[in-house]
């Protein structure tokens, strides 16, 4: 049977489901229905692989139908095939929940992706999300309750499908909510620094195989030793991987090699070897790159120690550029910050809907494009663009006696070397992990005098505050004793009772100094430089605070061993493939070593805290406000609502700056006056508005 219709007996207020089978949607006329629905079907995709999905609509009574539509597609499991689910699907995938869905006029729409749980083909972790989001999309927009407006939304798993759908541009797919997701998977994700991130896929592509579809386990024809066999396997792997989250160097399925034919999990999901098969950048990783084709508008959320951030922050900037109508939130936190509660300082998700979807005006796009959380002082703000304007890059030199300044080495400074064991990882503290632990910690157990692998430079300290708002990156000069290796660096900031908090840290591996589509060897005791990218962030290094930069070769498990002896860790063998390297950095006037912070220097306040009468032909208001003053625009906002005007011409005269703008308003004159480099007001006119403030 192609579909089953069951009916809800009020799912607002969360009556019981009552089944009634053997009508298809097409066979009942929409004036018939009377109650909220629920809806089971079996969606073709082209191939023929059908896709378990549910529909649950709006009551009638209350929203008119046909309704626009949010579906969200992921891979954990929408629910068992013909048994009811409750109240709402418990995954962290889904944002909001079909009942917050359907009291807003909505029709929510989950879908197993391909070879998970109900669904039937084979699951090759997001190879064919892109058409088979495409179909659903269009699947969506052809139902008789549909209005033909579709937008997609998810987080993680449901973030990359929606990417990854758009990416194929679907007629009806007038806009996506992707949080905490990758529309560059395999290149921004999965391999950082053309490392592998050996911690993301270990506890989640494993922890992912109970949720196998039938047709999935049917088509690898193991037999049923075989297959308890390798269950069980997997079983024990993961239950000792996660045993040993905090010292992985115990574990021998952590220090497992090779990669490749990984026991127990990867006869199961054979798309493990696929992935493993491609250290290189190449056609398939490019094949997950959904980035450059999506022309639709789009919110992209992700928080400052989230694995996806990178390539976030990139979707953004060139969807916004090639297309306009974007909106970037970047929180505090990890990729589970994203759904606590205190997380979002507002709700964007239906404010953004109603507007693409419903046509309602809710402000959301009059505001800034840019609301992100600064680390270190602890606030939200608002911007214009990314990286902030006025930011400058600053370099600060590794010097041989461990200095951190940004005076140029200006001799013979002598070089430091290390010995990397791959037998003997650094272990991982923080830092952008999806599993282990997450975010800012303490790096003086991963330091000396706990290891002799690892190379400190430190500042003095600090005496005003330095703020960065941008791409942090490490330039390294170094050599090895070997023909590869890694090269890793950390962003430290050290507080003034000893701790030492990670910021953000990077990886290189050396074949790839060059490109990441062609590796190449070094040869040993050869200088070469890296550039070692340590991603974004805006963080605020307090006054009496120093900066820190720890080098070193390994930052395990969240990233790969490199057994630095050339062959990839994928078909590495643990014994005869590990090589001790001698790795040396140099600090010489030659062979510079630097770290490259986008600092933003001291500027005059750009928000301000006040009253605003406005009287025009559309709004009549008099109140609190805040005005925000970029170099492009200026916005007003009072009680959640925005007035945005474009900068057209800019002055300055001793204190003052003056900016003249037009909006939708008309002119606006905005006179800044400083007091000091902290404390600014701010006057704006214009026809029918006034505001006068402070700096917030």
């Amino acid at each position: 049977m192609r579909t089953r219709v069951e009916k809800l007996k009020a799912i607002t207020s969360f009556a019981v489901l009552v089944f009634v089978i053997g009508f298809t949607i097409i066979g009942i006329p929409l004036d018939a229905i009377a109650e909220p629905q629920f809806l089971e079907e079996m969606v073709s995709m082209r191939d023929g692989v059908r896709l378990h999905t549910f529909v649950y609509l709006p009551d009638p009574k209350v929203w008119s139908p046909p309704y626009p539509a949010i579906l969200q597609r992921i891979p954990y499991g929408i629910g068992k095939a013909g048994v009811l689910p409750g109240p709402d699907i418990p995954s962290l995938a889904i944002l909001r929940g079909w009942q917050a869905g359907i009291e807003r006029g909505y029709a929510f729409v989950f879908q197993d992706t391909r070879g998970r749980f109900a669904s039937e083909g084979i699951d090759r972790v997001y190879y064919d999300d892109a058409l088979d989001g495409y179909d659903a999309v269009e699947w969506v927009a052809k139902q008789r309750w549909c209005n033909g407006k579709v937008g997609m939304a998810g987080s993680s798993a449901a973030g990359v499908t929606s990417y990854a759908a758009a990416s194929q541009t679907p007629p009806h797919l007038k806009v996506i909510f992707a949080q905490v997701g990758s529309a560059n998977l395999y290149n921004e994700v999965v391999y950082e620094g053309q490392d592998l991130e050996l911690e993301r896929l270990m506890l989640w592509l494993p922890g992912n195989i109970p949720g196998l579809s039938s047709y999935h386990i049917n088509s690898l024809k193991l037999s049923d030793s075989e297959l308890q066999g390798a269950k069980d396997l997997t079983q024990v792997i993961n239950n000792d991987l996660k045993s040993h989250m905090l010292d992985s160097g115990t574990s021998k399925w952590w220090m497992h090699l090779p990669l490749l034919n990984y026991p127990g999990f990867s006869r199961l999901q054979p798309f493990w070897n696929e992935i493993m098969s491609h250290p290189t950048k190449d056609d398939f990783r490019d094949k997950h790159n959904f980035r450059d084709t999506i022309q639709i508008p789009s919110i992209h959320v992700s928080a400052w120690h989230d694995i996806s951030l990178e390539g976030i922050i990139k979707s953004y900037k060139a969807l916004q550029e090639r297309v306009g109508k974007q909106k970037l939130f970047i929180g505090p936190g990890h990729h589970y910050s994203v759904y606590e509660p205190n997380f979002w300082p507002y709700d964007p998700f239906f404010l953004w809907f109603d507007y693409w979807l419903k046509g309602i005006d809710t402000k959301i796009m009059d505001g800034p494009p840019i609301y992100y959380y600064r680390m270190g002082d602890e606030k939200w703000r608002y911007a214009e663009q990314w990286p902030l304007p006025g930011v400058e890059n600053r370099n600060y030199y590794l010097h041989s006696d461990g200095a951190l300044n940004t005076n140029a080495p200006s001799g013979e400074e002598s070089s430091v070397s290390y010995v990397y064991d791959p037998r003997n990882p650094v272990q991982t503290y923080g830092g952008r992990n999806l599993s282990i632990a997450k975010g800012p910690m303490d790096q003086r157990p991963a330091e000396p005098p706990n290891r002799q692998d690892v190379l400190v430079y430190k500042s003095e300290v600090l005496g005003k505050d330095v703020e960065i708002a941008g791409k942090v990156e490490v330039i390294l000069h170094a050599s090895s004793t070997c023909k590869d290796t890694d090269f890793t660096a950390k962003l430290i900031d050290v507080h003034p009772d000893g701790k030492t908090m990670l910021v953000l840290d990077g990886v290189i591996r050396a074949l790839y100094r060059e490109s990441p589509r062609k590796p190449v060897s070094m040869e040993p005791h050869t200088i070469y430089g890296f550039i070692i990218s340590l991603g974004e962030m805006s963080h605020v290094f307090k006054v009496g605070h120093r900066i820190q930069v720890d080098i070193s070769s390994s930052n395990f498990p969240r990233r790969a061993r490199n057994t630095n002896s050339g062959n990839p860790l994928y078909t590495a063998d643990s014994e005869r493939d590990i090589l001790a390297a001698t790795n040396t950095v140099y600090h010489a006037s030659q062979y510079p070593s630097y770290l490259v912070l986008p600092v933003l220097p001291p500027q005059k306040p750009n928000s301000f805290e006040g009253t605003t009468n406005i009287k025009t032909a559309q709004i009549v208001y008099k109140g609190p406000a805040q005005l925000y003053v970029f170099p492009t625009a200026v916005y007003l906002n009072y009680e959640g609502k925005w007035i945005h005007w474009k900068t057209i011409k800019t002055s300055q005269e001793g204190n003052k700056d003056h900016y003249e703008s037009r909006g939708k308003t008309g002119i606006l004159s905005v006179l800044i006056q400083a007091k000091d480099q902290t404390s600014s007001d701010a006057l704006a006119t214009g026809p029918g508005f006034y505001f006068k403030g402070w700096a917030k």
